[in-house]
């Protein structure tokens, strides 16, 4: 399966995209939506398109979209349910998904099990974050098909 463009928006909405190419917390370069820029790729402050910065977002997303399918090893999935683990997987990082509850309900067929796994990730440095919760909600909605798929 593909992300949609409903699950590229979920994820560009959870995360922070910025116009302009800034260097991030450790001095990296960093364009569009996390991005690390690569050498006579893009100068700092250099200003991107939203066209540009959703093009490199997308090619970002792939490592996730492979791993995502690896995941779900060719289990029913809904477009939503697909989207929503992209973004639950883009955010924890693909070694965690690969292990998560969500996923393991998911390939049981339990649904409301898959939901409630995606809702167990709002933590980060041991600290239940607002944007996190919001964001796994959001996810959940899509996994459960009331979000845009």
């Amino acid at each position: 399966m593909s992300v949609s463009e409903a699950g590229v928006d979920l994820v560009m909405r959870s995360e922070d995209c910025r116009v302009a190419v800034y260097r991030d917390a450790v001095g990296y370069p960093t364009a569009g939506c996390g991005h690390l820029v690569t050498d006579g790729e893009y100068r700092v402050g250099h200003r991107l398109t939203e066209a540009e910065i959703r093009d490199i977002f997308v090619d970002d997303l792939v490592p996730t979209v492979e791993c995502v399918n690896k995941g779900i090893k060719g289990s029913q999935a809904t477009q939503g349910q697909f989207n929503a683990f992209v973004s639950l997987a883009y955010n924890i990082g693909c070694g965690r998904f690969l292990r998560s509850t969500a996923l393991k309900c998911h390939l049981k067929g339990d649904v409301q099990c898959a939901i409630n796994g995606i809702g167990m990730w709002v933590k980060a440095g041991g600290r239940v974050l607002s944007g996190l919760v919001n964001r796994r909600k959001a996810e959940q909605e899509m996994y459960r098909g009331k979000g845009r798929g």
